[in-house]
């Protein structure tokens, strides 16, 4: 028993509890691609997470390798390095990276921005349509069997009556 309680206090001072970050990183116009590094990741808005620990917890903010993003155009903005207050901020927060205005082809982004959204609420409505066809499938198959269950009840009954 005194083992137990040893465990548990240990457990509790040592701050095995994380947390995590979630950032959305987003753009305006949105639909620049991000870029960690040299790798590309995603079309603005995404999210992304990242581990807190009890240290990070108490000193109130992390400190993260900023992404880039870029636009169509070849427009680009990075963020070298990153302070995240989780303090003020909490656990759950937006980074929008600006387009630089000096850069020409606005219009041309403004357009990939909108072409992207129509393709992600295409996407969305057949996700949608597909999910409505697999519940009108599943309740078929469920109207099915129970009638394959009620003809066979009455295939038994009839067997039954017919045996007397």
């Amino acid at each position: 028993m005194t083992r137990l309680i040893w465990f548990i206090a240990v457990l509790a001072l040592s701050g095995c509890a994380n947390h995590t970050l979630r950032i959305t990183f987003a753009s305006d116009p949105s639909g620049a691609a991000l870029y960690k590094g040299q790798q590309e990741f995603c079309y603005t808005p995404c999210t992304f997470n990242y581990p807190v620990s009890q240290e990070d917890m108490k000193l109130g903010y992390l400190k993260l390798t900023g992404p880039s993003v870029r636009w169509t155009s070849g427009a680009k903005v990075e963020a070298v390095s990153m302070e995240v207050d989780i303090n003020r901020h909490g656990l759950e927060q937006i980074f929008t990276f600006q387009r630089p205005n000096e850069v020409a082809g606005r219009e041309a982004d403004v357009q990939v921005s909108l072409e992207l959204e129509r393709r992600r609420e295409a996407a969305k409505q057949k996700y949608l349509r597909d999910a409505a066809e697999q519940v009108r499938v599943r309740e078929n198959e469920e109207r099915l069997r129970e009638s394959m269950h009620q003809a066979m009840r009455e295939n038994d009954r009839i067997l039954r009556d017919l045996s007397r």
